[in-house]
């Protein structure tokens, strides 16, 4: 026997397709496939803000008319060093060459402050034993840098493969109806970085330390999220 009856499954068929063809020229323009990847992420917030009762279920879908609905994306991607980031930006050995030697010559600058002041004469062996203060300094910092670096350099970067580099294989996650990707702004905090597209896409980078024994270099990854918001 059927889980549904014929005669659901096509009043079903008949409401989805009522709502791919909804008129409003922000719905009507956008890709029949995003508009697929966006009814079933609001179907997935649906669920989430509801249990399996009828009456919570009713009561989830008054409360997302009643509000405005934020849907979002969240997608942990590969987490990458500084330097493999900046290359991720068309920057490397093979173009722009000037400009990847300042990156470098800037952070071993960097890393050579960084010796000069926690070494094992000052009896400065692990991040552990830091102050906070000089923790979050250290990070902060180098944040800052790679922040300056991007920003003056904005123009160099080849936002598109920047943008391709850094989605690896989660291409299919995406809603997005712009493929023309150019990077909007680029603000830093403490040890977050956040690279916003024009296409409602942002970066949400976190720099952290991957070892607590302090050695010659500062041991630093970002942790990146993608945040696809529609």
């Amino acid at each position: 026997m059927s889980l549904i009856s014929s005669n659901i499954k096509e009043k079903i068929l008949a409401n989805l397709n009522e709502i791919i063809n909804l008129q409003d020229n922000s719905w009507t323009n956008l890709d029949t496939n995003i508009k697929f990847k966006v009814i079933h992420n609001i179907c997935n917030l649906l669920r989430t803000n509801s249990s399996t009762d009828n009456t919570s279920i009713n009561t989830s879908i008054n409360t997302s008319i009643n509000t405005s609905i934020n849907t979002s994306i969240n997608i942990p991607l590969k987490n990458l060093r500084p330097k493999k980031l900046i290359q991720f930006c068309g920057i490397n050995k093979q173009k722009n060459l000037e400009i990847y030697n300042e990156f470098r010559k800037n952070i071993i600058n960097i890393n050579r402050e960084f010796r000069s002041n926690y070494n094992s004469t000052n009896k400065n062996y692990c991040f552990a034993n830091l102050s906070k203060n000089k923790y979050t300094t250290i990070l902060s910092n180098y944040n800052y840098n790679i922040y300056s670096f991007l920003l003056t350099n904005i123009n160099t970067i080849n936002h598109k493969n920047f943008y391709s580099n850094l989605l690896g294989e989660n291409q299919h996650k995406i809603i997005c109806a712009n493929n023309n990707f150019k990077i909007k702004q680029i603000n830093y905090k403490d040890n977050f970085l956040n690279i916003e597209f024009n296409n409602n896409i942002m970066l949400q980078l976190e720099l952290y330390l991957t070892s607590e024994k302090i050695t010659n270099n500062i041991p630093a990854k970002y942790k990146i999220n993608l945040i696809n918001i529609f």
